[in-house]
């Protein structure tokens, strides 16, 4: 899906968003607010959301002098989230469909985006995720397909969201044992999207072969990845993408089927999927 008018509101104020997670001064602030303000004027509407928004979060890194700009808030997020996995796993064990259960927790995952317009409430969703229609449910489908999977790539997105990942790659590993699967994290730090060395360091490791897809943007771009990334994409059997990032970016492509798993946050996704903001989704 390509940049709309309203994403242009929504991107600059991710800058300001920026600024109050790491608690910039009011110089740096402004700073912040006129770069993000100036990498407006030039974006794109041949471009996804998330394409035309990497060039302003480069920039407003090297103003911070930071590398990840929301390193601490994603320590802080990942935490909260291991704090809750006793309780996580007494849900999906407790539900009559174990793997449907793991899945649908896997999706409530996704309301841990601290770039997002919305705030959110994890434990409350937690709580409900199990019971909540969701707007599209293509987990039948879904779950028919990886019965005959040898090879499965889960494209990563938001750092405490990739442990609810490793839930439902636990339960894979175990119900689908010969299943081959890769996680993929973008290639370097952006937004708050998990890493490559974040997921190794949480053990993803231990449910799946984890890689970096490359990515520099909050999403997958085909065109730009590396001949092995692309291949892996386009070879795997089925393709798990998690988040809004991947979903803006990868409605671009063409080339094969993907099953989108994500919680729709703002007004352009709604409309384009006909769906209410705070809807999940389970979108093939």
């Amino acid at each position: 899906m390509k940049l709309q008018p309203e994403c242009i509101g929504c991107i600059i104020g991710q800058a300001g968003r920026v600024a109050q997670k790491i608690g910039a001064s009011s110089s740096l602030t402004q700073k912040i607010e006129r770069a993000a303000h100036k990498h407006s004027q030039n974006f794109s509407f041949s471009q996804t959301p998330p394409e035309a928004a990497t060039p302003m979060y480069e920039e407003l890194a090297l103003i911070a002098q930071t590398e990840d700009l929301y390193g601490e808030a994603k320590k802080v997020a990942t935490q909260q989230a291991k704090e809750m996995l006793p309780k996580l796993r007494q849900m999906i064990n407790g539900a009559e469909d174990t793997l449907l259960a793991a899945a649908k927790m896997a999706v409530a995952g996704n309301v841990i985006d601290l770039a997002a317009e919305v705030d959110y409430d994890l434990t409350e969703i937690v709580d409900k995720v199990l019971h909540t229609q969701f707007g599209r449910d293509d987990f039948k489908q879904l779950f028919a397909e990886l019965q005959k999977a040898g090879t499965l790539l889960y494209l990563a997105d938001n750092a405490g969201e990739h442990i609810f990942d490793a839930l439902f790659m636990e339960k894979l590993n175990e119900l689908y044992p010969k299943l081959q699967i890769t996680y993929m994290t973008r290639g370097n730090p952006i937004i708050n999207d998990v890493t490559l060395q974040e997921a190794l360091d949480d053990g993803l490791d231990r449910y799946a072969e984890v890689k970096s897809s490359g990515m520099r943007t909050p999403g997958f771009i085909l065109a730009d990845a590396a001949d092995d990334i692309a291949q892996a994409f386009l070879n795997a059997d089925i393709v798990i993408a998690k988040g809004m990032g991947n979903f803006e970016t990868m409605t671009e492509i063409s080339q094969r089927t993907v099953y989108h798993l994500f919680k729709v946050k703002c007004q352009v996704v709604s409309s384009y999927v006909g769906e209410p903001i705070g809807t999940f989704m389970a979108l093939k």
